[in-house]
């Protein structure tokens, strides 16, 4: 059985963890870490405006650095 073959549930998580557009990307990193997920939605007034993924953090973080 391939995971093609899976139900969308079988993906789906039942938690839902979102941030607001102001949350630092250290802050959104350490969600993210905490709870074992790669991406979080971006949430402003009710409705998605974005997805902010763990690579987005690392990148943030790895511009932070002296050259």
């Amino acid at each position: 059985p391939s995971a093609l073959d899976a139900p969308v549930r079988a993906f789906m998580a039942k938690n839902l963890f979102t941030i607001e557009p102001g949350t630092r990307p250290m802050q959104a990193a350490r969600l993210m870490i905490e709870h074992d997920i790669g991406r979080l939605p971006v949430m402003e007034n009710g409705s998605g405006i974005g997805i902010l993924t763990i690579s987005d953090t690392m990148r943030c973080l790895y511009d932070l650095q002296p050259e």
